[in-house]
């Protein structure tokens, strides 16, 4: 056999080798860790790269203490109340080991976070059926501090508000979804910007749905139930009563009140059939245009403002 041919089967036997044990040991991610702090909460985010059957699992510690015990293909926790100051978060992925003996750690990666204290700062969203929704900041007084010439209110990093220094409490329209809200004391300094964060927090608003319907519900008592299969049926062949929102009655969304809606809620019910069409099971409006008529359904009527 010549030197030549010797080398490529050498260079092939370990190739061969190398790839039966990257199947068998393969190096598993993450190979980064990402805090991303908002308000008293934090968000940690990490690739998945090289994640497979051979990893056991991970841990997620906070300035040494375990945190949370995570699925070996999770790339994201929310850490929700995280106290104020610095922190060191550090995930650690675990290795199976054939054996039955403990897992084994194969890599870990770290990351910090600046939590701000918050000064007795809330963030509540007030109203929203008869009264207009409005969301109200409230924090400590910061006197006595006489540096302190103004209070300045951030959303998202926008300037929202521009108070005395002597202000607590902050309130406006609130806009849907999640949002950051931050007060901030300007300082009276010779420094440029001078700025004093009190603290930061979140706010959450899902706007009302104004009148509507829920499916399913044919005699309005908010529930569904049998007691809808019965008021349909005795609607249709025994006299019944009209509901007073007759869309609710429609199960199936045909656009006419009908035995099949009866029996399509008694399948729901029981025997694990297809839920009520949309909108169900919150308050909705029924998309499909049809002859039938909801006067009125108490659960999801919000009168107007006065």
């Amino acid at each position: 056999m010549s030197r030549s041919l010797q080398v490529s089967m050498v260079l092939l036997s370990c190739l061969g080798f190398a790839l039966d044990l990257e199947a068998t040991h393969p190096l598993p991610g993450p190979h980064f860790l990402h805090c991303e702090q908002r308000g008293d909460a934090v968000t940690l985010t990490w690739d998945e790269l090289g994640i497979s059957e051979s990893v056991h699992g991970a841990t997620l510690l906070r300035d040494g203490l375990l945190l949370a015990l995570l699925a070996a293909d999770s790339s994201r926790y929310h850490d929700i109340a995280a106290p104020s100051g610095k922190h060191t978060y550090r995930l650690e992925i675990f290795l199976k080991d054939p054996g039955g003996e403990q897992p084994t750690l194969i890599t870990a990666v770290e990351c910090e976070a600046d939590v701000p204290g918050a000064q007795g700062i809330f963030c509540n969203v007030l109203g929203g059926v008869a009264v207009p929704p409005r969301v109200a900041i409230t924090w400590e007084h910061l006197s006595p501090n006489p540096a302190v010439v103004s209070i300045r209110i951030e959303r998202d990093g926008d300037l929202v508000g521009e108070l005395e220094p002597t202000a607590t409490h902050f309130e406006e329209e609130p806009l849907s979804g999640e949002h950051l809200y931050t007060v901030i004391g300007v300082v009276r300094s010779a420094e440029p910007a001078p700025e004093l964060i009190v603290g930061s927090c979140l706010a959450t608003f899902s706007p009302p749905v104004i009148g509507g319907l829920i499916r399913g519900d044919s005699n309005g008592d908010e529930e569904s139930d049998i007691s809808d299969c019965v008021l349909i049926v005795l609607y249709l062949f025994g006299g019944g009563g009209e509901p007073e929102c007759l869309k609710s009655a429609d199960v199936n969304d045909s656009g006419r009140i009908e035995l099949t809606d009866a029996i399509g809620l008694a399948q729901y019910l029981f025997v694990g059939g297809a839920p009520p069409a949309a909108p169900f099971p919150d308050c909705g409006h029924d998309g499909t245009p049809d002859d039938l008529t909801c006067d009125f359904y108490a659960k999801c009527y919000n009168p107007p403002p006065p």
